[in-house]
């Protein structure tokens, strides 16, 4: 019969609290209902798929190869882990335990990844690349979303500026989008659909400006584009302005927080294009 190589069992849909400590510092994390928070070292929300994605992980690491049956070969092979992981399951007062480093011993001219369950062992080889992945810090975990989530259903217009280029779309019915500026028209229903997909899905790479301070810096003392969002009765389901690019980095803001946010030009490419590629 062959040997299981499950590397840390728990029960995945049991877990309530995770604490990830490596070299970039110590990350708690709270289940939150269907959705994950940071709770140390600040209070930040998570991005719910970074975090599972990475629970995901740790429950199909698989052994490669055993080094020690028992907790006894800890000392030996990871006197200093790399990634320390707890998790809590729900009702449980202690953590499970999982310590992983990087050993360039075990195999000669190689780097292998080591894990071992604290106080059970056995100590296993496993994928280097499993053990740097699991190195995540506060901002690799938590929502980089621009203009957070919202019920695209709600949708019922939408009003976009472009280098002085006017769009303004309105929903009728479930899916009949129409042109109301520059001239009453047809618009492409699918291009509507990956301009809301886009806007919603926006994510940063660096934040720019915490406090939003010295907007023309980045040029949003006079945005390039400007992307309103709006329910039927005229109340904002977001926005976002859109300062300085090039083909590196674009610059942008989102009405519901003062940040200014760096974010990848390819991102904003359906939101440039839209009053081009929409109506018709």
């Amino acid at each position: 019969m062959a040997r299981d190589k499950t590397v840390f069992p728990y029960a995945y849909d049991k877990v309530s609290r995770v604490e990830i400590e490596s070299a970039a510092g110590k990350v708690m994390l709270e289940r939150d209902g269907t959705a994950w928070k940071i709770t140390a070292p600040e209070a930040l929300k998570a991005d719910p798929g970074v975090v599972n994605g990475l629970i995901w992980r740790l429950r199909d690491l698989r052994a490669s190869g055993f080094l020690d049956e028992s907790a006894a070969g800890i000392p030996r092979y990871l006197s200093k882990p790399d990634v320390t992981v707890r998790i809590w399951e729900e009702g449980a007062k202690e953590p499970k335990t999982l310590h992983l480093g990087l050993s360039g011993t075990v195999r000669v001219g190689e780097v292998t990844g080591v894990a071992a369950p604290a106080g059970t062992g056995p100590v296993v080889i496993v994928d280097a690349k499993d053990v740097r992945d699991l190195s995540k810090s506060a901002t690799d975990l938590r929502d980089k979303s621009v203009v957070g989530s919202f019920d695209m259903k709600e949708v019922k217009r939408l009003r976009v500026s472009v280098g002085g280029k006017r769009l303004v779309l309105e929903r009728k019915g479930e899916d009949d989008w129409r042109v109301l500026e520059p001239a009453k028209g047809a618009a492409k229903e699918l291009k509507v659909t990956a301009l809301i997909l886009a806007l919603r899905g926006l994510r940063w790479k660096e934040i720019a400006s915490a406090d939003g301070a010295d907007p023309a810096r980045f040029g949003l003392d006079k945005p390039e584009i400007e992307v309103d969002v709006l329910k039927a009765d005229g109340g904002e389901l977001a926005a976002l302005a859109v300062g300085r690019a090039d083909d590196k980095v674009a610059y942008v803001r989102s009405k519901s927080s003062p940040a200014i946010y760096a974010v990848d030009p390819k991102s904003l490419e359906d939101l440039r294009k839209a009053p081009t590629d929409i109506p018709g």
